[in-house]
């Protein structure tokens, strides 16, 4: 005797079939055969999921596990775990490359400390050095490098009226041209050789701490303020190339009697002189202050010491 109905609980089905009410509605609910919920079924495929036929675009149901199948053997868990253990690679990456990060940052700030290097900023108009007092002078030094940069742009001014003073004496008085030369070759040679003699000392002195440095450029802006008072005086012997050469008190006396414009620029030229030489007296006093409290004298001598033996070393091998 054969059902019509396959779906119906009746005797026929279930001697033919061999499953109940229970069976049809696991049938229905699980998308599978029906015969696949006959105890003997179940009892060989055990926890095994079941795999729709067709592909997942063909079968939407093809991604989700069987009921029967155990939390822990899913894919989706397994997923969460791999995305949980690259989420940790992850941090510890963004850990190290923040360290290494740090490290750089460090490293470039002793870099530039100890050697400073930088785009070429100063002067302006044709730069031909870095200079950036505020980012690379130790905070000590800042006031005292910033006057000694004062005294460096003084100079330029003073030299540049002196040739104006002498150039205008030169060509409408009787035509000294020995004192018009000298003025060209003080504007032209002074002002790189102050910057290089003893402005760069001063500042890289600052940045490196070499008490040595600073050494010679106590011998070099001492030898630039001692310039400045023999401008500003002008005396009439030892004078090279003319008396004329500088804008001073001697020379102006001698301007006013060819004119008292050339008079009135000389005595610019030594008023400005004269104001260049005692702020350089003033930075030299203030730079040996800084410099002895901060303990560069005792360094100086243990560095001067460390060199004679050095010397004495090597003069010893010869």
């Amino acid at each position: 005797m054969v059902d019509d109905n396959p779906f119906r609980a009746s005797p026929a089905n279930e001697a033919q079939y061999g499953y109940a009410d229970d069976a049809i509605v696991a049938a229905v609910t699980s998308d599978i055969d029906l015969g696949e919920s006959t105890p003997a079924y179940q009892e060989n495929k055990g926890w095994a999921t079941y795999e729709p036929a067709g592909n997942g675009a063909e079968n939407p149901y093809a991604a989700f596990p069987s009921r029967n199948a155990p939390s822990g053997a899913t894919g989706e868990q397994s997923g969460e775990e791999r995305l949980a253990q690259r989420e940790k690679e992850l941090q510890q990456r963004e850990a190290e490359l923040a360290k290494r990060e740090a490290e750089v940052s460090r490293l470039q700030v002793e870099g530039k400390r100890n050697n400073p290097v930088g785009d070429k900023n100063w002067p302006y108009c044709c730069p031909v050095i870095h200079h950036d007092i505020q980012a690379e002078i130790p905070a000590a030094w800042k006031g005292p490098v910033t006057k000694a940069f004062w005294s460096y742009l003084g100079l330029g001014v003073c030299l540049v009226w002196n040739f104006i003073s002498v150039t205008s004496y030169s060509f409408g008085t009787s035509g000294d041209m020995n004192s018009f030369f000298m003025s060209v070759i003080y504007g032209v040679a002074a002002i790189p050789i102050a910057l290089f003699l003893w402005y760069l000392r001063l500042y890289n002195a600052t940045i490196h701490d070499r008490a040595i440095t600073f050494g010679w450029f106590f011998i070099m802006y001492l030898i630039h303020v001692i310039f400045c008072f023999w401008a500003a005086v002008a005396p009439p012997i030892g004078t090279i190339g003319g008396q004329m050469s500088f804008a001073g008190v001697f020379s102006t006396v001698s301007a006013f009697g060819s004119g008292v414009g050339f008079g009135i620029l000389y005595l610019i030229g030594t008023v400005l002189w004269g104001l260049e030489a005692l702020w350089s007296l003033l930075v030299l006093q203030q730079t040996y202050s800084q410099f002895r409290a901060g303990g560069g004298q005792g360094r100086l001598q243990a560095q001067m010491q460390t060199v004679n033996r050095a010397v004495d070393q090597a003069a010893g091998r010869v």
